[in-house]
């Protein structure tokens, strides 16, 4: 059986990672302080550098495809619910998404717009 290549010769980390530059606010956002205080939220606070390093996976692409569709009324899978209910565990995305959100209804786009896009 082969084996897998290591994740250090199939990765290269961004340079924040590099220099050591991650803080724990990096991996607990608070949603309250991003929409009350932006500037002072260093990535998660400013739209382009938060999309930047964002993956936009099919589960958040869908939540904003749903989210949207129910604000304009369009009719798309999951956007009849007034309410979503997010089932995962810590670390995985529930505030992260609620950002995504924040920050495309307060008008950002992000880069490579058509990789957000739902299919």
């Amino acid at each position: 059986m082969a084996q897998l290549p290591s994740i250090k010769t199939t990765c290269t980390p961004r340079d924040d990672v590099l220099r050591g530059g991650l803080s724990d606010d990096h991996f607990a956002a608070q949603l309250d302080q991003i929409v009350c205080d932006p500037a002072g939220y260093a990535v998660y606070g400013d739209p382009d550098e938060f999309f930047a390093v964002t993956y936009p996976t099919e589960g958040l692409r869908r939540l904003l495809e749903s989210t949207f569709a129910r604000l304009s009324g369009k009719k798309v899978r999951d956007s009849e619910h007034g309410v979503m209910r997010f089932e995962t565990s810590f670390g995985g995305g529930k505030t992260h998404g609620l950002i995504a959100v924040h920050h495309l209804a307060k008008g950002a786009r992000p880069d490579q717009s058509d990789a957000w896009a739902c299919s």
